[in-house]
C-alpha cells in the first residue's frame, strides 16, 4: 500500500472544488452543485478519509497476505496548513491504526516524501538530521524490530531485510 496521504479533516459533503490545496475539508465550505460534494468513501479530487482507510486495512487483513509493504506518503496534501506537529500525530495515528488493524501481519514500512516536514525535505546528511521524523520514528519499532536495522533506518532513513512473516519465518 502506498500513498494513502490520510486526512484527519475530510468532510463528507464538502466541497471537492474550494480553490486551495486541499479540498472535501471542513474548511472548505459547501459544495456548488451535487456533483462537488465529496462522498462517504472519498473523492477523487480528495485525500483518503478515515471510514476508507479502516475499510481497505480491514479488506487487506481479510485477504491473510503473508507481508505488507507501505510505501509512505501517509500526510495529506494540505501542505498551506500542515504544521511539524500535525505531521508527527498524523503519522502517529496512522502507523497506530495500521499496527491494529494488521496485526499478525509482518509490514515494511517505509518513508515518504509527503511524510516529512517540510515536505519533500528528507535531511539526512547526518544520523537523525530531520527533526520531525524524529518525534514519530519510533512508533515504527513494532515493525521493525532487529535494533541494528531499527537504529540504521532511525539515523539515515533507509534499511533492507529479509522478507519473513510475522513470526520471522522466511518468505520465499
Amino acid at each position: 500500500m502506498s500513498d494513502l496521504h490520510i486526512d484527519y479533516d475530510y468532510q463528507v459533503g464538502a466541497s471537492n472544488d474550494c480553490g486551495k490545496p486541499l479540498c472535501c475539508r471542513s474548511d472548505s465550505g459547501p459544495p456548488k452543485s451535487p456533483q462537488n460534494a465529496a462522498g462517504k468513501w472519498g473523492d477523487y479530487k480528495c485525500d483518503l478519509n478515515e471510514g476508507t482507510l479502516k475499510n481497505l486495512l480491514q479488506q487487506i487483513k481479510s485477504m491473510n497476505p503473508d507481508f505488507v509493504m507501505w510505501g509512505g506518503d501517509s500526510i495529506p496534501h494540505n501542505v498551506d496548513t500542515i504544521t511539524p506537529q500535525g505531521n508527527v500525530q498524523i503519522m502517529k495515528n496512522i502507523t497506530a491504526e495500521v499496527l491494529t488493524q494488521l496485526d499478525g501481519i509482518r509490514i515494511y514500512p517505509t518513508i515518504g516524501n509527503h511524510d516529512t516536514y517540510p515536505q519533500d525535505i528528507i535531511a539526512m546528511a547526518i544520523p537523525r538530521e530531520n527533526e520531525v521524523i524524529n518525534e514519530w520514528i519510533s512508533a515504527w519499532d513494532p515493525m521493525i524490530k532487529d535494533p541494528a536495522t531499527n537504529k540504521l533506518f532511525k539515523d539515515w532513513g533507509y534499511y533492507s531485510m529479509p522478507l519473513e512473516d510475522v513470526n520471522g519465518k522466511p518468505i520465499g
